[in-house]
């Protein structure tokens, strides 16, 4: 049995896992945990955690062949509104996903990404922000402002923390 990417409505990802697994079929969509406040502008309420898909508009279903792909495609397009609306594939054939990016996808599924974002920079940390040294001055949440020293007197630059994250 081998993987297959199905294509779902937008963010319909969560609603195709279940009507797929309604039908006794092996389906898993990767989801990672972030972090969100309550209130949009409130930095001081309490971090919420939520779960979303990390594929955005892709869902992962378990079939024995790729005609299972067509067929299912076929009896879940018939409905008022359909959660599934395609599959990847090759020349109108679907193409199973290999072991390797399964793999990849095994490891991200259920990470917190946003814990490493806010050990990575610390106040006082030099960076480089477009070639040039900065010290970090203030973090919160996904931005950063560092001090940056320009034709003599500091400036200040809101630096994005993910970057750093990938870089590091």
């Amino acid at each position: 049995m081998h993987w297959y990417v199905l294509t779902t409505a937008p963010q319909r990802e969560l609603d195709a896992r279940d009507a797929l697994s309604r039908r006794g079929i092996t389906a898993w969509a990767p989801q990672e945990w972030i972090e969100q406040r309550q209130r949009r502008h409130d930095h001081h309420a309490a971090p919420v955690w939520k779960a979303r898909p990390y594929l955005n508009r892709y869902v992962l279903a378990q079939l024995a062949s790729p005609n299972d792909v067509t067929t299912i495609l076929y009896e879940m397009s018939r409905s008022q509104r359909p959660s599934v609306t395609g599959y990847l594939g090759n020349y109108g054939r679907p193409v199973p996903v290999p072991d390797s990016a399964l793999a990849a996808l095994r490891e991200i599924d259920g990470r917190h990404i946003s814990q490493p974002m806010q050990r990575l920079l610390s106040k006082g940390q030099v960076v480089h922000v477009h070639g040039r040294p900065a010290t970090v001055h203030k973090i919160r949440g996904t931005k950063a402002i560092a001090l940056m020293d320009w034709l003599g007197s500091q400036r200040e630059v809101e630096i994005d923390v993910r970057q750093y994250q990938q870089a590091g």
